[in-house]
């Protein structure tokens, strides 16, 4: 892979993070939840979903 390909993949990667957390907080505020550390747990899982599913997408293409 050249080295501009690892570059694009690590942009990829956090520009979807965001948009990750930023939609679970949404969805946080119009369900009225409060945030506890189970919600806090469940965030970092997240963030770790989100990032994994686009290592391992790339690697299929």
């Amino acid at each position: 892979m050249p080295p501009s390909a690892g570059c694009a993949m690590r942009c990829l990667i956090m520009g979807r993070l965001p948009f990750a957390l930023i939609g679970g907080a949404w969805l946080l505020y119009l369900l009225h939840y409060n945030l506890s550390v189970a919600v806090a747990v469940v965030f970092i899982a997240l963030a770790g979903v989100a990032a994994e599913f686009q290592r391992d997408y790339s690697a299929i293409s």
